[in-house]
């Protein structure tokens, strides 16, 4: 490993103490944990909410996979897949900025007659 690189502060305050060394820098910035940002962080509920909503279609209707927002990475990932007959109804997905107890965003089931895209925002209204 390289020696560090020192650097000084230039004041002429001497009670000032000089900046860590840069590599230690460096290394301390790739440790850190940071907080991704995904498209569905600025994702609105919006104004209607409780009665008119917006949500993020995860499973489009008549699919046998299952399909998961990954938190980590932003992404849709596949969960599982249905091997009986079973397929999913209706289209279903997520309502942004809520929480439930699993630590999952709410899940809603979006009952229309048409199959929809993944990962389009809709609006909807509870019945």
């Amino acid at each position: 490993m390289a020696p560090p690189i020192e650097t000084t502060v230039k004041s002429s305050d001497s009670h000032c103490a000089p900046h860590p060394p840069l590599n230690e820098r460096i290394l301390s910035s790739m440790t850190r944990r940071s907080v991704a940002a995904h498209p569905w962080h600025d994702l609105e509920i919006g104004p209607g909410a409780p009665t008119v909503f917006n949500c993020v279609i995860e499973i489009g209707k008549g699919s046998k996979v299952k399909y998961e927002l990954d938190k980590k990475t932003g992404l849709i990932k596949v969960d599982r897949v249905l091997y009986s007959s079973v397929v999913y109804p209706h289209n279903y997905g997520f309502i942004p900025r809520t929480l439930c107890e699993d630590n999952d965003p709410l899940d809603v089931l979006i009952i229309m007659q048409v199959r929809q895209l993944l990962l389009i925002f809709i609006k909807n209204t509870i019945v």
